[in-house]
């Protein structure tokens, strides 16, 4: 497990010497936690150095190459294992695992055959394909504004999307019409709405706010819905230092306090101590207000 400090930077941070590489990493954890962020706070980079993966996240799903790939665009690819739950627009890392990794998106799916948008690299037949390692958020599109907005900050990078076509939200009597018309366009051809890809370099993101610009789709209107991956966080050599400081401060609560709940009370020598009852650290808490401070900044933004 990575954590976001290292014990031999700790102690220019203020760690007591009682605390461990163990402290640091559940101290790490516990700050995933307290952000409401469990795949973390860093990203991994490919050998180009574009961001790839985040770090914590293991694969949702792993396939096997039955043959070897080439570098080009429209590739398809054929693997072994349940690709039934592979969707258009979704990114997966072929050659997870191995000493040259790539991200891909999917531009559709039929049985074992996957076709990527584009593979940059060579692959050998065996080579592991993997899924879910990225953020990926289903978010509505703002009404007239093309615009929909994603939870984590910062964002690193947008990897892929895809959207579709419905009925707008309720309340959005204005808006109507065309959607309605154009879902029972699409509907006319059988089946729910489809998921339509589309080219993430023509989408506009605000790295600082996660605010998404989506250009219209083939139909020539704003999508309804879309589906969004993408990576956010830092290098781990980048993690800001408010993060860090927390992190050891929460490690002193560790190796204090321990994992567990702690006695309300004590009492050595007719002297008794008691714990401030629904203090910060009663109860077996270990974060305490100021590490919160310092990490309200980084939680997860709340949408509607």
């Amino acid at each position: 497990m990575t954590g976001y400090v290292q014990l031999a930077d700790a102690v220019a941070l203020g760690a007591s010497p009682s605390v461990t590489q163990a402290h640091l990493d559940q101290a790490s954890l516990s700050v995933d936690g307290f952000c409401k962020r469990p795949e973390g706070f860093i990203y991994s980079v490919d050998s180009a150095g574009s961001p790839i993966q985040m770090t914590r996240k293991r694969p949702a799903q792993q396939f096997k190459l039955t043959a070897a790939v080439s570098q080009g665009s429209g590739v398809t690819i054929q693997v072994s294992g349940p690709t039934g739950q592979v969707l258009p627009g979704d990114p997966l890392v072929l050659g997870y695992g191995a000493s040259s990794p790539e991200l891909v998106s999917v531009i559709s799916v039929t049985g074992q055959s996957i076709l990527l948008a584009s593979v940059a690299g060579s692959h050998a037949s065996g080579d592991v394909v993997a899924s879910g390692l990225l953020i990926t958020e289903q978010r509505p599109v703002q009404p007239a504004r093309n615009i929909a907005r994603v939870s984590r900050l910062p964002v690193a990078m947008l990897a892929t999307g895809a959207g579709r076509y419905g009925y707008s939200r309720r309340g959005v009597s204005n808006m109507l019409p065309q959607p309605v018309n154009l879902l029972a366009s699409v509907s006319a051809f059988g089946g729910p709405p489809a998921w339509e890809v589309f080219d993430p370099s023509r989408a506009s993101i605000d790295t600082t706010t996660g605010a998404v610009w989506i250009g219209a789709g083939l139909l020539m209107a704003y999508y309804t819905e879309v589906r969004l991956h993408y990576l956010s966080g830092w290098t781990i050599d980048a993690i800001p230092d408010p993060i860090r400081q927390a992190v050891v401060r929460i490690a002193n609560n560790i190796a204090q306090i321990g994992y567990g709940i702690p006695l309300q009370s004590e009492s050595v020598d007719n002297t008794r101590w008691q714990r401030q009852t629904g203090g910060r650290l009663a109860d077996g808490g270990i974060i305490d207000a100021e590490s919160a401070e310092l990490l309200k900044p980084y939680k997860v933004l709340v949408l509607s």
